[in-house]
């Protein structure tokens, strides 16, 4: 298949279509279970739906916290058409985000994350962020709360 957003959008709808909306996750499962058993921390993005939180949930020993990472509405229309690698108008990304909230339930992990960050800043400010975030393995203490 040629490299976009198309084919990236096809093959994310087709593996939840042919193998439930914890496809991805349970594809990683060896992977972050060999990761964990290793004593490595594993932050995973781009999780779709609430079954692939569920799936890790279930199947993983261990803390497993969330983070959702968003930004105004106006920064990310600038930012995705200004990206190098697939870059998309407001209208493209309107429709996909409608799209992936619609056909895979996007918007449960963000609307139930443990953890919200603004990504409205430059990127120091996103990975301190995150960095303070990953410090939380429990959601409910956290250091400096």
């Amino acid at each position: 298949m040629p490299t976009g957003p198309e084919s990236e959008r096809e093959v994310r709808e087709h593996l939840r279509a042919d193998y439930g909306m914890a496809a991805v996750a349970r594809i990683a499962k060896g992977e972050i279970s060999d990761l964990l058993a290793s004593g490595e921390r594993v932050v995973i993005d781009g999780v779709y739906s609430h079954a692939e939180i569920d799936n890790i949930k279930s199947t993983l020993l261990g803390p497993i916290s969330t983070i959702a990472v968003h930004s105004r509405k106006s920064l990310r229309y600038r930012r995705m058409e200004r990206r190098p690698v697939r870059p998309l108008t407001p209208d493209q990304l309107d429709e996909r985000d409608i799209r992936e909230i619609a056909a895979l339930d996007k918007a449960t992990p963000i609307a139930l994350a443990d953890f919200h960050f603004v990504n409205d800043g430059t990127m120091d400010d996103l990975e301190a962020g995150v960095r303070q975030a990953l410090e939380c393995l429990d959601p409910l203490i956290c250091p400096g709360e």
